[in-house]
């Protein structure tokens, strides 16, 4: 009976909770409906401001019908955001199916010569980096290092990076994944460990799963850090005999510069292994907004059961480097205009 009603206070505040989220001088902004998480991504996102302490933020609720607060959100703002299990009715303007990560993968080649045959001039240039800094790898099965590499690399680097929109495993969890044919793979500058990741080898496929650098300094990270990270971690994908490196996941924006560094190494889309949570969003095409932020992204989303990924972006395919590397997974390549057309085809 407990469980119920928590159940059912969990889904009235998810039905009825919203914000309002501005830049200070009330420029631009964006409306959400029953999802924290969104406020946080698209802050970062759709206004460019990675701390809310940045934003303006005003908190509502819906009453009977979210679909009018949502309406009222895309005619004043150009986009709102509604977590899938909201009923939201009447909704006008264009609704995506918009995810919150895509997921990559990198294949692993027979030999290490085969390997880095993908590579070009950008990985080239971390690999000289990697060779100045004398980087060395260690592999460790030693379970009584996962809490200082919770507490001394993984958290602060995640908190640092991703500041409110970070996406961490807990302590508890690192633990059960190094239990779970897990080991951390060290990174060594002379006597000093420097940084390390956690992944575990699961049917053939190496997953990682958290990535770290002492204390998330942005001077290491700058020394090559996470470039000695992979190329230490596909190495031993191949002494495993891994057939994939699974990397996790990446914001959907091609321009986005964690799935630059990604695709550069060779990753790929996997829309088979695809996260679960995928926003409902609501973008009026010809509000200014929305025009501005398709010109700066290029959003990877999907459309109805699809297994592959469309493209929606102002830019051509050409201006955006990371599409020709991920064209696999890419089903197709649409603007704004394009996409109304869509809607009301797919309506008619």
């Amino acid at each position: 009976m407990r469980a119920q009603l928590g159940y059912r206070w969990y889904r009235l505040k998810l039905e009825n909770r919203h914000w309002k989220v501005e830049l200070p001088d009330g420029s631009a902004g964006f409306g959400v409906v029953g999802d924290w998480r969104a406020v946080t991504h698209f802050s970062r996102y759709w206004l460019g401001c990675p701390d809310l302490s940045g934003v303006k933020i005003r908190r509502g609720v819906n009453g009977r019908d979210a679909g009018k607060v949502l309406n009222d959100m895309v005619s004043r703002y150009g986009m709102a955001v509604v977590h899938p299990s909201v009923t939201a009715t009447g909704l006008k303007g264009v609704e995506l199916q918009w995810p919150s990560l895509v997921e990559l993968q990198i294949p692993i080649e027979a030999t290490w010569e085969e390997q880095r045959a993908e590579w070009g001039k950008s990985v080239k240039g971390d690999l000289g980096r990697i060779k100045r800094e004398g980087y060395r790898g260690v592999i460790s099965r030693d379970i009584s290092r996962v809490e200082r590499f919770y507490r001394e690399f993984y958290e602060p680097s995640m908190r640092l990076i991703h500041g409110a929109n970070a996406y961490l495993f807990s302590s508890k969890d690192l633990h059960s994944i190094f239990r779970s044919q897990g080991e951390m793979l060290e990174i060594w500058r002379g006597d000093e460990w420097v940084g390390g990741e956690i992944y575990k080898l699961d049917d053939g496929v190496l997953v990682a799963c958290a990535l770290a650098w002492r204390a998330g300094a942005v001077s290491e990270r700058r020394k090559g850090i996470v470039g000695a990270l992979f190329v230490e971690k596909l190495k031993r994908a191949l002494e495993l005999g891994a057939k994939t490196l699974r990397l996790g996941g990446v914001p959907p924006y091609l321009e986005d510069g964690l799935m630059f560094f990604k695709t550069k190494w060779g990753a790929r889309l996997m829309p088979s292994a695809m996260r679960e949570h995928t926003w409902r969003v609501v973008i009026n095409p010809d509000h200014p907004a929305t025009r501005d932020f398709f010109r700066r992204y290029s959003l990877l989303y999907r459309r109805g059961d699809e297994a592959g990924f469309h493209v929606l972006s102002e830019k051509e395919s050409a201006d955006v480097p990371v599409a020709a590397k991920l064209q696999d997974g890419i089903h197709g390549w649409h603007d704004l205009d394009a996409l109304k057309v869509f809607r009301r085809s797919s309506c008619g």
